[in-house]
């Protein structure tokens, strides 16, 4: 009876479990860097995995391409379901490890005040690509009139705010942040502060990983809950955003 039972707690041990998981992620930098080694989202899920003994393998990809590479059974598991409800059907949702924010940013100089749509009329608006079709409340009248452009290049959204190209960028807040700090370090430019209008509101349920395996999930779960309990996780946000 004794080997028996030591037996199912062998057979049951979280380390007999363990596994390699492949994980898509679409590049966003300083979340995810295309180098698949790197990034604030990267880093929190291998050290969430790692907690309880598995290898997390990042395979990085454009955004389109992760439901695809998912469903086709190429990868274990999604960084989100990318606002593809069917990939749960095969998978299990994980808590939630990052939010991205979007918010409008200004130079404190200028004393602009963002809370309602109407408040960015005569404004001229710079925001990543895609973010038009995303906030159509806020950006189709500056989109009619000719007022809004949409890059991907960071840097570049920070030197045309500072040079007073454009008035607003839209932006996530850490992302922002990152490329200040790269920006700082690497141009003459002259900064001003800058203030952040958090007026966009966003669906932290739209940002959560989806596994294919419910046991990888539930120690994906509990390996986060650990590292935010420790200061791992606010340690990885530190490591990017800190100048």
């Amino acid at each position: 009876m004794k080997l028996l039972s030591l037996l199912l707690a062998l057979t049951l041990s979280p380390a007999l479990v363990a596994s390699v998981v492949t994980m898509g992620f679409g590049e966003f930098p300083p979340f995810v860097f295309p180098d698949g080694k790197s990034g604030i989202e990267i880093e929190i899920t291998q050290a969430a995995l790692a907690h309880t003994g598995h290898k997390l393998v990042p395979i990085v990809l454009p955004m389109a391409r992760l439901p695809t590479a998912y469903l086709g059974q190429k990868i274990d598991s999604i960084m989100s379901d990318v606002g593809n409800k069917n990939l749960v059907q095969d998978g299990y949702y994980g808590d939630v490890s990052v939010i991205y924010q979007n918010v409008f940013i200004t130079l404190k100089k200028r004393k602009i005040l963002i809370k309602t749509p109407k408040d960015l009329d005569g404004l001229t608006v710079i925001g990543y690509i895609g973010a038009g079709t995303r906030y159509p409340l806020w950006l189709d009248k500056v989109i009619s009139t000719g007022s809004y452009i949409e890059k991907n290049q960071q840097e570049l959204q920070i030197l045309q705010l500072l040079q007073g190209r454009v008035d607003v960028v839209l932006s996530d807040r850490d992302i922002f942040k990152y490329y200040y700090i790269q920006t700082k370090k690497n141009t003459k430019a002259v900064f001003s502060d800058f203030v952040f209008h958090p007026v966009l509101k966003e669906d932290p349920l739209d940002f959560r990983p989806v596994f294919r395996s419910k046991q990888v999930r539930d120690d994906f779960n509990s390996g986060l809950r650990h590292i935010k309990r420790s200061g791992g996780y606010q340690a990885i946000f530190n490591k990017y955003l800190q100048e």
